[in-house]
């Protein structure tokens, strides 16, 4: 998660105090399905998602390899 959480700082510009990180899902690939949730989303909800999205991590390299917006 430590991976992500860098991820968010550097290309999202976020706070630690920003966002918190969900494990949503494993995969046998290696993967870790992760929800970054914009913790002002979930105060002033807007259509679409807002500012929150999915990251897909290589567990075993350490890096995040997809990142999805909520729909």
């Amino acid at each position: 998660m430590r991976s992500a959480a860098q991820y968010l700082r550097e290309r999202k510009g976020w706070g630690n105090d920003d966002f918190r990180l969900e494990l949503k899902e494993a995969t046998p690939s290696g993967e870790a399905v992760l929800w970054a949730i914009f913790l002002e989303d979930e105060r002033h909800p807007v259509p679409g998602g807002g500012e929150s999205v999915e990251l897909h991590v290589d567990r075993e390299a350490g890096r995040v390899t997809r990142e999805l917006g909520f729909q």
